[in-house]
């Protein structure tokens, strides 16, 4: 079978997890002897295609203002003015016509359609071929993806979402099946009303974390918090940082955001216990740390950090907050706290700083509580049955 991938960004722009994970799945489908296509979005001003590991890939202007991922600060009109282009763009239509025409794929798979829009299944529908839509974010019911307004997260989409988004419930009913990277996901586009007619399913996302066994600290000296990810408001920093100031150990932040908004931090929590370190390998990271904090206060997908951090054998602290509690267990290889709760989260470290038995089972429950994640094999046979159940072709393995 032939399957073609379409997603914003592909390798090697990669913006997050969404990435890492289509180009896994990608070189995985094409391990097990399917060809495959990828049709991303790029800067230039026409369709061009390059190879990248093998794989041939399409990158297609997004026929707007500008290209998403090389303008960093657009301003507010015209920010405002892409997403309404954006919520329907019928003009980026000839180029996934282009790419059809050229590939004649047997099934196309959606990831995050941004600067692509919903009018891509309209394209697909055209032409008959079965869609799998991939939930990676809540791009399809929020324009910026993450359903977060005045610091909490939204229970609904505000008028402007709605508007931007009007129409795409009933434009879903094309989608074959949908896949949410988490049950949290699948359920809240599921409570919304889109997908009527699509097969559901959940299948986590996975990524290979090599066993390089436990940390070999002696266990003197401070106990060690770490953060890694996006330095952004939505993803907890601010909190950790606040509630990290009465807490007797070191805190280690790695990761990048927005210049102004990262000097800001650096300057407002400077301390002798606080250390910014930028960009860094997670091997390197975990190498470091004792335990991990994801103190994200929008409703996260799924979240791999967690995961890798339990696979490195270190345990976690991790918000009640989308799908992070599908990988963080309380009591098992983490704490789950609320931030509803201000207090919630200085409590959880302050508990693992002040009880090492604790620390130690979950240190030593981490990395079997996320074999699944772990699992790159299992994602992919996944996605494989999946294709070929819908193309109603035999499963061979």
């Amino acid at each position: 079978m032939k399957i073609l991938y379409i997603n914003a960004l592909y390798h090697p722009h990669t913006l997050g997890g969404a990435e890492i994970t289509l180009k896994t799945i990608v070189d995985g489908i094409r391990a097990r002897g399917h060809e495959v296509a990828v049709l991303a979005t790029g800067a230039g001003p026409e369709l061009e295609v390059d190879e990248v590991d093998g794989v041939r890939v399409y990158r297609a202007p997004v026929e707007n203002l500008y290209w998403q991922y090389a303008c960093q600060s657009p301003s507010p009109w015209m920010s405002k003015l892409w997403h309404l282009r954006d919520s329907f763009n019928r003009r980026v239509q000839r180029h996934v016509r282009a790419v059809l025409e050229a590939e004649r794929p047997d099934l196309a798979s959606c990831h995050n359609l941004a600067g692509f829009s919903a009018s891509a299944w309209d394209v697909l529908a055209d032409r008959n071929i079965p869609v799998v839509q991939v939930l990676h974010d809540h791009y399809l019911r929020c324009p910026r993806g993450v359903m977060f307004v005045n610091d909490q997260p939204c229970a609904t989409p505000c008028r402007s979402c709605k508007a931007l988004r009007l129409g795409h419930r009933r434009r879903s009913q094309s989608v074959a099946a949908v896949v949410g990277i988490s049950h949290f996901m699948l359920r809240s586009f599921a409570c919304a009303g889109y997908f009527p007619g699509a097969r559901h399913l959940v299948i986590h996302n996975a990524r290979h974390v090599a066993d390089r066994g436990a940390p070999s600290g002696t266990g003197e000296g401070p106990l060690v918090f770490g953060f890694m990810g996006t330095l952004s408001r939505v993803k907890g920093i601010e909190w950790l940082l606040e509630s990290f100031g009465t807490v007797d150990a070191r805190l280690v932040v790695a990761g990048r955001g927005r210049a102004p908004y990262e000097e800001a931090l650096r300057d407002k929590y400077a301390s002798d216990k606080v250390r910014f370190i930028g960009q860094t390998s997670a091997a390197e990271f975990y190498r470091q740390v004792d335990v991990c904090v994801a103190p994200s206060l929008w409703e996260e997908p799924l979240g791999m950090v967690p995961v890798e951090a339990a696979a490195h054998h270190v345990p976690v602290i991790a918000t009640n907050r989308g799908g992070l509690n599908e990988s963080v267990q309380h009591g098992i290889n983490g704490l789950i706290c609320d931030p509803t709760q201000q207090d919630s989260l200085r409590n959880a470290m302050k508990l693992l700083v002040g009880d090492r038995a604790l620390r130690e089972s979950l240190a030593r429950n981490a990395r079997a509580s996320v074999s699944g994640f772990i699992d790159v094999g299992r994602m992919v046979g996944q996605y494989e049955r999946l294709y070929l159940e819908l193309l109603k072709m035999p499963v061979t393995r």
